[in-house]
């Protein structure tokens, strides 16, 4: 059985995530409210993501309650239109999305694959920048360190920044040093 309900803490800008998780037979829905500090000035996010059973993202829509919104369908093989339907060529070949202000899209990598000690995965990642919602295709490298405890820790890079990620034995963050802490 895994958790359905999550709460983050930000512990680098202040702020809090609640997180809801419901299953069906075809398909995983997420559902979560993030509000903290981003660039000095207090941020309400809603987001939504429905993911196949692979784990696979097919469709996200984040609501920024004082600015813009942002919807992207994917068939879960690494092509996404926009919200008119609009193919974006620029995003082919990432399967999973990476939102600024959330460490939940860190499990996505990590519970699509089966892991080694030691492994290492270079991933293309859709990287939803908060507030701003750019969108860009980034790369991403997971390696698979130990099993500490109850949860399995990863290092975690893109470009020059660089972190260790604990996560439970369902792959959910649990610790994210400097900038986020599960508390529920």
């Amino acid at each position: 059985m895994f958790p359905n309900e999550m709460v983050w803490e930000n512990i680098e800008t202040f702020g809090c995530e609640y997180l809801y998780i419901s299953r069906t037979e075809h398909m995983i829905q997420v559902e979560s409210t993030v509000i903290s500090l981003e660039t000095g000035f207090p941020v309400q996010i809603w987001y939504q993501m429905t993911l196949n059973n692979s784990w696979k993202a097919t469709n996200v829509h984040i609501k920024d309650k004082n600015g813009p919104n942002l919807q992207l369908t994917s068939s879960g093989t690494g092509v996404w239109y926009d919200h008119h339907g609009v193919k974006l060529d620029y995003l082919n070949g990432a399967i999973d999305i990476d939102i600024s202000v959330t460490p939940f899209s860190n499990s996505l990598p990590i519970k699509r694959h089966t892991w080694h000690p030691g492994q290492k995965r270079e991933i293309d990642m859709v990287y939803i920048s908060i507030p701003s919602l750019d969108v860009q295709k980034v790369k991403q490298t997971y390696t698979y360190i130990e099993h500490e405890n109850e949860d399995r820790v990863f290092h975690f890079q893109h470009k020059h920044f660089a972190s260790f990620i604990s996560v439970d034995e369902n792959g959910y963050v649990t610790e994210y040093p400097g900038l986020f802490t599960r508390r529920y």
